[in-house]
């Protein structure tokens, strides 16, 4: 669960990286990572001074959840970036802060979202497993790492839409393995995805 999740997490924010630099201009292509942090903090502040939500954790609800945020972020990003809003000129910047200011905001509440729930999700998956810590550390980190590794080799071969789907298929995976796949395949999975 936690190196999906970790794994999903960050192709998201590589995901989020790409799309910022396209929408937004290059210029705030940085707003990938302040975005994660802080609906990761979120999430997990939430799930720290509300300790009832560890007691009530369904891992199969949270995972419903956290794959319905992200489809439903990706689709108002491409309806709404798509639709509404062109894409900024590379000169002529200056005639661009209003709308840029507009879009960024947007932006940032349109994504904040699934990051809040990722950090739900990887902060009640620590506290229930604090006695084993350190693995599931190492499972988080080899996620990440592995995510880092592969979506710029995706993005280099394959177009935004493309590596896109492929979060939404590991996210779908996630969701199916661990709703109606027995633990033994359940790891045959995450390692496959």
């Amino acid at each position: 669960l936690v190196f999906a999740t970790a794994f999903c997490c960050l192709m998201f924010e590589l995901i989020l990286s790409r799309v910022a630099d396209f929408q937004l201009d290059f210029r705030n292509s940085y707003l990938a990572l302040p975005i994660t942090f802080l609906g990761l903090a979120i999430g997990s502040l939430h799930v720290h001074f509300r300790p009832g939500l560890i007691d009530k954790f369904d891992v199969r609800r949270a995972l419903w959840i956290l794959s319905g945020v992200s489809f439903i972020t990706i689709f108002i990003m491409f309806l709404i970036f798509g639709q509404f809003f062109g894409v900024p000129a590379a000169e002529g910047f200056a005639s661009y802060k209003g709308l840029l200011l507009i879009k960024t905001v947007i932006f940032i509440a349109v994504f904040i979202a699934p990051f809040y729930y990722f950090g739900r999700l990887l902060t009640i998956a620590y506290h229930l497993n604090r006695d084993q810590i350190g693995m599931i550390y190492s499972a988080d980190f080899f996620g990440a790492a592995l995510a880092c590794f592969l979506t710029p080799i995706l993005f280099h071969y394959a177009s935004l839409l493309e590596v896109v789907g492929a979060l939404l298929i590991g996210l779908s995976i996630l969701v199916w393995s661990f709703t109606r796949v027995a633990w033994p395949l359940r790891i045959v999975l995450a390692l496959a995805l």
